[in-house]
């Protein structure tokens, strides 16, 4: 290889590969949500006043929270929430869970979904309450009318049943819970007449414990004994008392309520919760894959990958989303300095029509994310002219997509997408890193895909340090983008390269950083060449001779 690059290229001895996110465990979400009503009933001991109490959670618990459709789902549907493994689908008649098979399930089955109705036709006009600080943003299609920002999350959703009769659903520690709140003197005052109508379960049963267990597509849904208490305002402010009940299965399948003597000149709460034994990052009922994680100057944690929990609602032909793709990057902003549903600031999609592959991310001092990854959709958004590399369109490959957005989450400072006629990031994660002027550096590898596909023709800059493919089967590249003045913009393409090594190996990149205390900046990229007649340029080399094996190190 022979030229001169503009930024200075250090080869180090490190282990390439993608980052491994081990604060994962510490997502799950534990503990229950304490009661929330307007008279701020948060306490869960049935006897005691209802005083606020402080509950304890991991730092990084984001509970179940509500958004509104806005054009993200389908019609019928008013609020969605996600958590613990859920995806929770409220419309004008049911509450519609749709839960993650697990991975006892039998193999092929789908995702379960569970209805649940109030017998007798009653219709719910949803309401949010307890707004929270957190946001969801869908840059999903390349039609900037599709896409919807700041889509406002709550923490709880209310309706009316039916004269006197409350429902109130909201997420817990333990999954999602709806309250039955019956007024004094409400038609339905008698508890017992109420009947739950569950289908898109193949079993129900009562459990021991007289929790209720529903088996669907596999997987088993535990329904929680509900709790039933009564509240009223007394001297001492408001008060509750338990009443003894639980479930009861009717000889025409639905599920009633048998409760205790209790005060009918008091509001009666009937308590249920519908809960999974796993979880996962995001909530919902995908597959979360968080590719990388970063922080910001003020202790901000961000966390990047891809997600295929866009669901969708039962009978429904498209999924949660207007790209309807298999998979879609994520990035979610955290306060870990707040414990809930608003320790989570923002939560953005970016995809397509086709698959979204990486979601490597890096953020810059004041709290702009830049991702990358690669893609399968012609219809990726974009802020520019860019369009899909021949390869791509033809369905034989795929691109590179880079895209920034900014501190709120909810603005695309720019996007685009990059790439030869083979398969990008074939062999490796590749990386991505920003230097103080806010430059956005991708490294990863481009490959031979068929002999008319082959990846000569990266837009190489001029100066390149290599300015043609080496015409093995792959190469790697670095490619360097300037971000527009103002946002939504076209990005500048500063400089790109080919990176190969004239083996006939392949060539892998597991990461990029920058040194940006150099003039110009330093980078640096590791990764490894699968081939003993490697043809590296050392340069002041720890180790300048292949060491054996079926790989080695860069």
């Amino acid at each position: 290889m022979s030229g001169k690059m503009p930024c200075r290229l250090v080869c180090l001895l490190a282990l390439a590969g993608s980052c491994s996110f081990l604060l994962l465990g510490k997502f799950a979400m534990r503990g229950r949500d304490p009661l929330r009503t307007g008279a701020k009933l948060r306490s869960r001991n049935p006897d005691e006043n209802l005083s606020a109490r402080s509950v304890s959670r991991s730092p990084f618990s984001i509970p179940m929270t509500f958004e509104p459709n806005v054009g993200q789902a389908d019609p019928r549907v008013e609020f969605v929430g996600r958590g613990r493994g859920l995806t929770v689908f409220l419309t004008q008649k049911e509450i519609a869970v749709q839960v993650a098979k697990s991975a006892r399930s039998a193999s092929g089955s789908r995702n379960a979904f569970v209805k649940v109705r109030l017998r007798g036709g009653a219709r719910f006009s949803w309401k949010g309450n307890e707004r929270l600080r957190s946001e969801s943003n869908y840059f999903l299609g390349n039609d900037p009318r599709a896409w919807r920002t700041r889509v406002p999350h709550f923490a709880r959703v209310q309706a009316d049943a039916a004269p006197g009769v409350g429902l109130a659903v909201y997420g817990s520690g333990d999954g999602v819970e709806y309250d039955l709140r019956l007024a004094p003197g409400a038609p339905v005052a008698d508890a017992s007449r109420l009947r739950l109508a569950i289908s898109g379960a193949s079993a129900v049963h009562l459990a021991r414990d007289g929790d209720l267990i529903l088996q669907s597509a596999g997987t088993e849904l535990r329904m929680k004994r509900p709790a039933i208490y009564q509240e009223w305002i007394g001297p001492a402010g408001a008060q509750r008392k338990t009443v003894d009940g639980g479930y009861v299965l009717e000889a025409d399948g639905s599920v009633g309520f048998r409760v205790g003597p209790h005060d009918s000149r008091s509001t009666l709460v009937i308590d249920p919760s519908l809960s999974v034994a796993y979880a996962t990052f995001l909530g919902g009922t995908g597959q979360d894959t968080a590719a990388s994680v970063a922080v910001d100057a003020s202790g901000k944690v961000y966390v990047g990958g891809t997600t295929t929990s866009a669901s969708t609602f039962p009978e429904a032909s498209r999924t949660l989303g207007p790209g309807g793709g298999t998979s879609e990057f994520f990035v979610a902003k955290i306060d870990p300095t707040i414990a809930g549903p608003n320790s989570l600031i923002y939560l953005t999609f970016l995809g397509g029509s086709g698959a979204q592959n990486g979601g490597l991310i890096a953020v810059n001092t004041g709290g702009s994310v830049a991702i990358t990854g690669t893609t399968t959709s012609p219809d990726f958004p974009v802020t520019d002219s860019s369009q899909p590399t021949n390869a791509l369109s033809r369905g034989i490959g795929n691109d590179v997509a880079v895209s920034e957005i900014d501190p709120t989450g909810g603005t695309l400072v720019f996007s685009t997408l990059f790439g030869g006629s083979g398969t990008q990031s074939k062999n490796g994660p590749g990386g991505i890193a920003l230097d103080s002027s806010g430059d956005v550096y991708i490294a990863s590898d481009t490959n031979l895909t068929s002999l008319d596909a082959k990846s000569t023709d990266l837009p190489v800059t001029p100066g390149a340090y290599q300015t043609t493919w080496d015409g093995q089967e792959s190469d790697g590249f670095l490619a360097i983008f300037q971000p527009p003045a103002q946002s939504g913009g076209a990005a500048t393409l500063k400089y790109c390269s080919y990176l190969g090594t004239n083996a006939t190996g392949e060539v892998s990149i597991g990461g990029v950083a920058v040194d940006s205390n150099t003039s110009p900046p330093s980078v640096y990229i590791a990764g490894t060449v699968g081939d003993p007649t490697i043809a590296v340029p050392f340069t002041n080399a720890f180790q300048n001779s292949y060491g054996g094996g079926g790989s080695t190190l860069f």
